[in-house]
């Protein structure tokens, strides 16, 4: 059988530049008709002889070719390896391949985890789903690894630089996953990516449900000697996108000891430009006893408000907003009101602008339609201060 071959096909569906389709139907040209456990079965006798070196290089190769083509179950495929005592092989060859040990062919993924300030939005937005058809044999690989040498598996989960089996954590672990191995990664020397998708799956069991107080504790609990540095941000990311934050996480990034990290948080543009989410962090910065604090996190929180209202991203009408004005201190919705008269004034809205700028003149009209509902809904008269608000992560909290 032509390996070389093998590789190549194999690696035009990885890369991109064939279809997993058209890397089966090639893939079917090059292997022998033959049984999986036959083929295997040869793979065998050359390690027993010592014929060739790269005995895992290979066992990989072929198992990924059988599982793509999928002309036998992928309980047939695995069996064969058991009974021809090939799994460490493949384990080797499988860690060999998916951590770049291998200079001359290297598997690089691009996701776009660098597009999300927020990375637990960003695994929330695909579920935890990253399965892309491309990947499926490697993802198979790894399932049946894992009922058969876990160690193995995820010794080769930390050295992945892709994260590949960790973002498919669902479909390679199952329901029993390695839950209790989560920790391990969050550590400082993890990168953020991975100490984000960790925390994700380990918190997944509390997500969008409303009796979870007792397992967040508990969560909370065994993550006791992750650094705040690393804990933070997490529980930080995973407030401004669950609905319904259990009161212990809320608890843990309200710790005086931690305000630096909270002014870490505001500061690093993670909050989504929506009425609802803004709204859930007033709610938890009103909260704040110390006043200094309280009021150092309000200046920050505006002046992100006013970057995302001066660029035109928020989500959803102003009318939205007042719930949040409700929350915010008399002192500092007078300046935000100044500010808005002195936007006021920069804006091009005479009727010369609709001639000699028309463009201008239009977008400018739109702001100063917005300037006058802010100026409406936050005049003192409109807003009704609550000095006990809800606080939470949504409009369901």
């Amino acid at each position: 059988m032509d390996y070389l071959k093998l590789e190549r096909c194999l690696y035009s569906q990885w890369n991109g530049s064939a279809t997993p389709r058209d890397a089966a139907t090639e893939l079917n040209k090059l292997l022998p008709r033959k049984k999986a456990h036959s083929l295997l079965r040869e793979v065998y006798q050359q390690k027993q002889s010592g014929a060739c070196k790269d005995i895992p290089h290979r066992t990989f190769l072929l198992t990924c070719a059988l599982l793509r083509i999928g002309k036998e179950k992928y309980s047939t495929v695995f069996s064969a390896l058991q009974r021809l005592e090939l799994v460490k092989m493949l384990s080797i060859g499988f860690g060999a391949f998916l951590c770049n040990r291998n200079k001359k062919s290297q598997l690089v993924i691009s996701w776009t985890d660098n597009r999300f300030p927020n990375l637990h939005r960003w695994i929330s937005r695909f579920s935890g789903r990253f399965e892309d058809q491309r990947y499926r044999d490697l993802l198979d690989i790894a399932h049946g690894l894992y009922a058969l040498d876990a160690d193995g598996l995820w010794q080769i989960v930390k050295d992945d630089p892709n994260d590949l089996i960790l973002l498919n954590w669902g479909y390679v672990f199952g329901d029993n996953g390695p839950i209790h191995r989560l920790p391990e990664l969050l550590d400082p020397a993890q990168s953020i990516r991975r100490q984000a998708i960790a925390f994700w799956w380990r918190t997944f069991p509390i997500q969008l449900r409303r009796e979870n107080e007792e397992e967040a504790s508990a969560i909370l609990a065994e993550l006791s000697t992750v650094p705040d540095q690393v804990l933070f941000p997490r529980v930080y990311e995973f407030f401004l996108v669950e609905r319904r934050c259990p009161a212990s996480f809320q608890s843990y990034l309200l710790k005086p000891s931690r305000h630096r990290l909270f002014l870490q948080e505001l500061s690093t543009g993670k909050l989504r430009p929506d009425w609802s989410e803004v709204t859930a962090l007033g709610g938890l910065i009103h909260k704040i006893r110390n006043r200094r604090q309280r009021d150092h996190c309000w200046r920050l929180l505006m002046d992100d408000i006013k970057a995302h209202l001066r660029s035109g991203r928020f989500i959803g009408a102003i009318e939205q907003s007042r719930d949040f004005w409700r929350l915010f201190p008399e002192d500092c919705l007078e300046a935000f009101r100044m500010d808005l008269i002195s936007w006021r004034k920069t804006l091009h809205t005479a009727s010369i602008d609709s001639i000699i700028r028309p463009q201008i003149f239009h977008s400018d009209m739109m702001q100063l339609q917005k300037i006058q509902q802010l100026l409406e809904i936050t005049a003192p008269s409109s807003v009704d201060t609550d000095p006990n608000p809800p606080v939470g992560s949504g409009p369901d909290s």
